[in-house]
């Protein structure tokens, strides 16, 4: 093969590698969850009830809790009062970890803000990592 083609062909691995890596829905970009989704508003339902702007933010709720998995498009029914819970947001790259009350360590404070909305018992424990 010539080295032309050669250099052609591993270029299209490394991009394809890349982009596999980049779309895994549970794998966190950089390490971090919570990738901006744009504003595109096809509400779907997430197993935790929660009803999320579009499926990327359900990806982002997803990343830092990996048991939520996609119900139905549209929004979740709720139970009487009519409202929903719109949790994930984009969070930035910003690494500024704090501990939560259920021992995990979050990237940042956003973060554990999304992880408070579709737990209304967790809480900050403190600031930096979580220790055993």
């Amino acid at each position: 093969m010539a080295p032309r083609a050669t250099l052609l062909l591993a270029v299209v691995l490394v991009v394809l590698v890349v982009h596999a890596q980049c779309t895994s829905p549970t794998r966190p970009i950089g390490g971090l969850c919570g990738r901006y989704c744009g504003r595109d508003l096809r509400p779907v339902c997430g197993s935790n009830g929660r009803t999320y702007h579009n499926a990327c933010l359900l990806e982002n709720a997803r990343c830092v809790d990996p048991t939520i998995t996609h119900q139905h498009e549209g929004p979740c029914a709720t139970g009487g009062g009519g409202g929903r819970r719109l949790c994930a947001r984009y969070c930035g790259s910003t690494v500024n970890p704090v501990c939560g009350s259920d021992g995990t360590t979050y990237p940042n404070q956003c973060m554990l803000e999304i992880a408070q909305c579709n737990d209304d018992t967790l809480a900050r424990a403190y600031n930096g990592e979580c220790t055993g």
